[in-house]
């Protein structure tokens, strides 16, 4: 434990160290979905891949980056006007503030196409959803040399990608009301589709489960739970008009912004009355008994933007309505501050370091840009010139192994069912495993005669290590083999059980 501590303490960053001496009764050691550690959240994000031998990470609003982890660069992604396929990637270096626009065009000769959407990372590769040209375009992380392309069927408007295994991953798409699967490995689009509310846009993986904002421009108010095995929507939860972007709390809730309705117009273009429709920050929690999920109205808001951050450390939120706001989830009571007046096209909060990066579209015809503000002291850091409509982010880190255990840096990267424990054992007995990336696992156990006589779980599990108690209550003394069955691989343990 004192070596863990240590390798903590010394990957921590400055900000960090002082909510460590704060928080350090609060430890838990563990990878595995969030982890209360130092005072922050520590996710491995179910879109993130095995680490390749950069160990890169990214951190896109919706996970945490793992500790320890060093910002590399911020992408910036611009949207271009519509129609006119001028999409691009500004570089940004925030240790030497040096930022150069249309990365990828640079390198690859042809531009990314119509309407960049949102940015994204997997396993050594961006993926730049490009919402009018219904495509995915994958390239790589260090030279943005392209790699591959999904294309959609036409008509499709691609919005969030959310990778949940190497076989599988999500693309809401905004006028088909429905959300595509897509092979993110052979990069085929797969025949199933999941049919959702009006307009769907941000999507979670939480709990088992994804959690999709059907934001429909304010005319949906409801958030889908979908099984992420059967590709089934199990549960309708309704928040407000607008359903944003989601993230989830040190506490294990998540947290959705809700734009509101700006309302309906005649001919003359006059706001007609009583169709206006107010948004608001909304709490998604589990009922303890029920186990069903419960959603509250912590803050009606008039009108709101769609974007949300979150920062781990001193669990505070950062959300758009009338200014950048700011909410602190210690306070019994949720209150908000206004920390920036103005109005931006989007924002993106990076949590390592505390900064807020907040766009400005400017005439939607030239160049955009971004300032650099730092939330403690509330001062510009800088302020950079961006393509055209800057309207998405992606941070980039290198995440060092002397952040964690070497054990748990291995379990992230194997495949492997360890010896259960106690053993023999009756009636119970603990199996742990750990998987290298999110993906369907299956556990069984079986008899001496090849009879299988238990199934523990079939269900997507994030990378990482986890944990299922065997319960042989019923059986008879004997011998059993534990089966762990993940992407086409299979082990085994043998335990024995004695009544």
């Amino acid at each position: 434990m004192k070596l863990i501590l240590t390798n903590f303490v010394m990957s921590l960053t400055e900000r960090h160290k002082t909510a460590f001496s704060h928080t350090i009764k609060h430890l838990r050691v563990g990878i595995s979905g969030t982890t209360k550690l130092c005072g922050f959240a520590l996710i491995v994000a179910v879109t993130t891949a095995p680490l390749n031998a950069q160990h890169k990470a990214q951190f896109s609003g919706q996970s945490v980056v793992e500790l320890g982890a060093k910002l590399e660069q911020i992408l910036i992604g611009n949207e271009g006007g519509f129609g006119s396929s001028n999409a691009t990637i500004s570089r940004y270096n925030p240790d030497t503030k040096k930022i150069e626009d249309g990365v990828f065009l640079n390198v690859n000769g042809i531009g990314l196409g119509d309407v960049l959407q949102s940015l994204h990372y997997n396993g050594g590769q961006i993926y730049a959803v490009i919402n009018n040209s219904a495509q995915i375009v994958l390239m790589d992380t260090e030279s943005f040399t392209q790699q591959g392309l999904v294309s959609l069927r036409e008509g499709a408007s691609p919005r969030q990608l959310l990778i949940l295994s190497s076989e599988v991953a999500y693309v809401t798409d905004l006028y088909g009301d429905e959300i595509h699967l897509i092979n993110p490995t052979t990069q085929q689009v797969l025949s199933n589709k999941i049919g959702v509310g009006d307009g769907p846009e941000y999507m979670i993986y939480h709990q088992e489960a994804v959690f999709v904002g059907n934001y429909g421009f304010g005319q949906d108010s409801t958030i889908m739970v979908i099984d992420p095995v059967q590709h089934t929507v199990i549960d309708t939860l309704v928040a407000a008009s607008g359903p944003g972007q989601i993230v989830v709390d040190n506490n294990g809730d998540l947290w959705v912004v809700c734009t509101g309705y700006a309302g309906d117009y005649d001919a003359q273009w006059n706001l007609i009355e009583g169709t206006q429709r107010p948004g608001g920050l909304f709490r998604i929690e589990k009922d303890a008994q029920s186990q069903q999920w419960q959603v509250s109205k912590e803050l009606e808001l008039k009108q709101a933007g769609i974007h949300l951050g979150y920062d781990p450390t001193d669990e505070l939120l950062y959300f758009q309505s009338e200014g950048i706001k700011r909410v602190d989830l210690n306070q019994v009571d949720v209150t908000t501050e206004t920390i920036i007046t103005g109005s931006y096209y989007s924002f993106f909060y990076e949590p390592t370091r505390g900064h807020l990066y907040l766009a400005d579209a400017k005439d939607y015809v030239s160049a955009g840009s971004v300032r650099v503000i730092d939330t403690e002291t509330l001062k510009d850091l800088d302020e950079f010139s961006v393509g055209i409509i800057p309207g998405s982010f992606l941070a980039i880190y290198d995440v060092e192994s002397t952040a964690m255990d070497q054990l748990d840096y291995l379990a992230l990267n194997q495949f492997e069912l360890y010896p259960n424990y106690p053993n023999p054992f009756n009636p119970t007995t603990q199996l742990k495993y750990s998987i290298p990336e999110a993906g369907l696992v299956e556990l069984l156990i079986f008899n001496s005669l090849g009879q299988k006589v238990a199934s523990l779980e079939k269900t997507l599990k994030q990378r990482g290590y986890h944990s299922q108690t065997f319960n042989a209550q019923s059986l008879p003394s004997g011998v059993y083999y534990a089966h762990l069955i993940f992407n086409g691989y299979q082990r085994v343990t043998k335990m024995t059980l004695i009544k």
